[in-house]
């Protein structure tokens, strides 16, 4: 029985290194209208925001020494690359953003 507990804490903990969430609002700052939640844990391809309203900000949370977000204003992950630190929100209310790559990192 420790065992199984022991092995399933240590599953958790590896699961929380890895773990990654991004979410998305309408409005400056992080507020307004939430409309893009997503987390996951890994890596992922390029995502473009599946949303038709524009996001003007995002805040994502990782596991610094794991992933690593790569936020762009154009779809298909191309043009200036934006990468934020976890937990700080970015925005800039001329400029929606468009999609997201989730990386790991070197």
């Amino acid at each position: 029985m420790h065992a199984l507990k022991f092995s399933s804490l240590v599953f958790f903990a590896a699961s929380l290194a890895t773990a990654w969430e991004i979410r998305a609002w309408t409005g400056v700052e992080c507020a307004g209208s939430e409309i893009y939640d997503e987390a996951t844990t890994g890596t992922q391809a390029c995502e473009n925001f599946d949303t038709t309203k524009d996001l003007h900000s995002v805040k994502v949370t990782y596991a610094k020494k794991n992933v690593v977000p790569h936020i762009f204003y154009e779809e298909d992950c191309k043009g200036t690359v934006y990468v934020p630190r976890t937990g700080i929100c970015l925005y800039d209310s001329s400029r929606p953003v468009k999609s997201y790559k989730i990386m790991a990192a070197s």
